[in-house]
């Protein structure tokens, strides 16, 4: 039976149906760019192993910067050290970690250089002006300073290495290369 003009029940249908495609492709859109991100996480997590990284202490760290209740980590680190401690591990004479008595400038000093180390945001979680957030910058400037100077010296090693393993000077492609003065 053909469906007559002011049929609401064909016009429900197309709308659910338009509706319907709208967020497949837009779904179908983020999953593209999220299986993009996945192939860049890979090739990253490759250049990580290859440069001696554990790709477990990567997980670690990425949780640890992810995660929202700190006391989780703090408490997982007591927990481990208790296990190390029953199955006989030499682990020292305190298996107790105390990680609250830390006095208060050593902590601005402590999460400054962390921030800095991993770029961050420049942005001292105490008082404006207060002693703690002058000692958290000053450790954030120089964490970010020491992490450019050390990837700096990093790549002209790794250069080193790459020019020491090439036979007689030759360049990336495989060819010798020639200086200015020497003849074709």
């Amino acid at each position: 039976m053909p469906v007559a003009i002011g049929d609401n029940s064909m016009n429900a249908e197309v709308g659910e149906r338009s509706l319907y495609m709208h967020h497949l492709t837009r779904i179908q859109a983020a999953r593209a760019k999220v299986d993009a991100a996945r192939q860049v996480e890979t090739t990253l997590r490759k250049e990580a192993k290859v440069d001696g990284i554990k790709l477990a202490d990567i997980n670690y760290g990425m949780r640890v910067l992810t995660i929202q209740d700190t006391s989780i980590i703090v408490k997982e680190a007591v927990q481990h050290v208790r296990i190390q401690r029953w199955l006989g591990m030499p682990i020292g004479s305190e298996p107790e970690l105390d990680f609250e008595r830390e006095p208060l400038n050593e902590r601005a000093a402590r999460e400054g250089a962390a921030a800095g180390s991993i770029a961050a945001a420049r942005e001292s979680p105490y008082g404006a002006g207060s002693e703690a957030t002058n000692i958290f910058l000053a450790a954030y400037d120089a964490a970010q300073k020491e992490v450019a100077t050390n990837w700096l010296a990093e790549q002209q090693r790794r250069a080193a290495e790459r020019q020491k393993a090439k036979p007689n000077g030759a360049d990336d492609d495989g060819s010798a290369s020639m200086d200015e003065d020497d003849e074709p």
